[in-house]
């Protein structure tokens, strides 16, 4: 069947929806005049249904969800596919490759791989109707320059993508709000270590240490009620770090401020933790969090909130330690904070720097997609308990291949 024929009878059916919404209300609207006694709404969409051949009105909504004639669904879902999305998605279909939360998807290849990957995460994000993450490790300048934003265009999705939030976490001054949890933002300060100073930091103590005493400064600084789950911006981890590296002017000055039961459990993570803390891991520790917090992300739109409802795309680079960080608290926002709802968002990470390895925070990869032309299975986050079951596909010359099945697509 050709697309033009397709297309054609979309826009009949997504027309003969709107006919009948148009006529249950008009009959909601003279039932009493027509049948001497008023029906409701609800009622006369069932009737109309049935006088038009569905089973129930229920019928009608769920065809005009599948033909996005319904108004309500979110910009970025999918209502209609130029030739290019239409050949890669038959790929798609035909090697059956899809995301869940039980196996990512590792994409290597050629630049096409970004085309491959760009159009299973945007039709997850438009299948489900909610908003997704996109990662890209770059030294471009601007989203649009990147092969993710090159791969949009192609689909013919720029205008959509045009309207995504992008955060470039590399600049000094961030035109957003970020903050995070304290447990998001002790995890992606640690994620930027090295494997050894991560174990060190995590197994004396110190990982849950930095939590306590970020806890503890959000509530005796703000007399909130701020735990672990709670967002706050990035200052609390910076006062709880100066408050360790400095503990006996500022701990003492702090338990003094927070009621006796809080103030008791603190010490005593201190009297257990502090002494068996690295010096050295607790120094680079601190300045990986100086160097995070001159990214100024503290004026702007509240990402934190936005992020519920808009797909946000974060550009970072290894270079820059802090643009890391930011694009790890981010991450959290679409991942862990759905984690106990097992409804993590779709996140995609494309990587143009020429790196084998993958960024730590996509240590637990559930529901996500990450394409870089070649990566390394011996690298620490491939060997983590969800990474090590991902499936493998690559692309080469216009295929793709995916669990012993091939299948060329159009790449332009």
């Amino acid at each position: 069947m050709s697309l033009s024929l397709i297309r054609g009878l979309t826009a009949s059916v997504i027309s003969n929806v709107s006919s009948l919404k148009r006529q249950s209300k008009r009959l909601h609207k003279y039932s009493n005049e027509v049948f001497g006694q008023s029906f409701t709404l609800e009622q006369c969409q069932e009737a109309i249904a049935k006088a038009n051949g569905f089973y129930k009105w229920s019928d009608v909504t769920d065809l005009a969800g599948k033909f996005s004639s319904d108004k309500s669904s979110p910009f970025w879902t999918i209502k209609t596919r130029n030739d290019v999305h239409e050949s890669v998605l038959a790929a798609l279909v035909r090697v059956n490759m899809d995301i869940n939360a039980d196996h990512p998807v590792v994409i290597t290849g050629d630049k096409e791989s970004a085309l491959i990957g760009t159009c299973l995460w945007l039709e997850a994000v438009s299948l489900r109707k909610v908003p997704g993450l996109i990662l890209v490790e770059t030294d471009n300048p601007t989203a649009e320059d990147t092969e993710i934003g090159k791969a949009f265009m192609s689909l013919g999705k720029d205008e959509e993508f045009s309207r995504f939030r992008v955060i470039d976490a590399r600049q000094k001054n961030l035109a957003v709000s970020i903050s995070t949890t304290v447990r998001d933002w002790v995890w992606a300060v640690g994620y930027v270590l090295s494997k050894e100073d991560f174990d060190s930091f995590e197994n004396s103590g110190g990982n849950h240490l930095l939590k306590s005493v970020a806890s503890a400064y959000e509530v005796s600084d703000y007399s909130g009620n701020a735990g672990y789950e709670e967002e706050v911006s990035f200052r609390v981890i910076e006062k709880a770090a100066h408050l360790l590296t400095n503990p006996d002017i500022y701990i003492n000055a702090l338990l003094r401020d927070m009621d006796t039961n809080r103030a008791y459990g603190l010490r005593l993570d201190i009297k257990n933790y502090q002494e068996k803390m690295s010096k050295d891991v607790l120094d680079k520790v601190s300045n990986i969090i100086n160097l995070t917090a001159e990214c100024n992300a503290r004026l702007g739109p509240v990402i934190w909130e936005e992020s519920k409802y808009t797909p946000t795309v974060v550009l970072f680079s290894k270079k820059s330690i802090g643009s890391e960080v930011i694009a790890a608290a981010v991450h959290s926002m679409y991942y862990t904070r759905y984690v106990s709802q097992r409804d993590i968002r779709p996140i995609l990470y494309f990587s143009d720097s020429g790196s084998t390895s993958i960024p730590r925070m996509l240590t637990f990869g559930s529901n996500s997609i990450i394409v870089n032309n070649s990566i390394s299975t011996d690298s620490d986050v491939m060997k983590s308990f969800i990474m090590e079951r991902a499936l493998f596909a690559s692309t080469n010359d216009g295929f793709l291949s995916f669990s012993g099945r091939k299948w060329s697509f159009k790449p332009q």
